[in-house]
């Protein structure tokens, strides 16, 4: 059916028939297709720029939680010491007064000072047990750690 029109098209049967074929092509190129290449090559440039901050940005905060858990380790340390001191202090100033050496007031005065370093030590102990969750959780290790799953649906 369609065979015989196409060789019907190319005789002389029908004279009023043509074929006729359209080309064009802008004279300064394809401007709109080169400008979206250029928006597509911004588009890429700005994902990799944003790529590359959240990078720095996780390595900032890793450091400073790093840096946060080194201190509120070295803190609780010395809160430690602190105590261990106040309460080698506190022995002594009991064993003076059980000899009479010493005045009641200044067994008070060393226990309300013990009692002041334990809890600036139990401060402590929390500051550095919020500082190594704080790592976990910038490092992303938290939910593993404490064998979290997260289910999305």
């Amino acid at each position: 059916y369609n065979d015989q029109y196409l060789s019907d098209s190319w005789s002389d049967k029908y004279p009023s028939w043509y074929v006729g074929l359209n080309f064009a092509m802008p004279i300064n190129g394809n401007e709109r297709a080169i400008a979206r290449e250029r928006i597509a090559q911004h588009k890429i440039n700005q994902g990799q720029l944003d790529l590359e901050a959240v990078k720095v940005g996780l390595a900032n905060d890793l450091q400073t939680r790093w840096v946060q858990t080194q201190k509120a380790h070295q803190e609780l340390i010395k809160q430690q010491e602190n105590v261990e001191l106040l309460s080698q202090i506190m022995q002594m100033e009991l064993e003076q007064f059980n000899k009479g050496l010493s005045r009641l007031t200044d067994v008070y005065e060393r226990e309300d000072k013990l009692n002041k370093a334990k809890n600036r030590l139990v401060d402590s102990v929390a500051r550095y047990e919020l500082a190594k969750i704080s790592l976990k959780l910038a490092e992303g290790s938290l939910l593993t750690d404490y064998q979290v799953n997260v289910i999305v649906d």
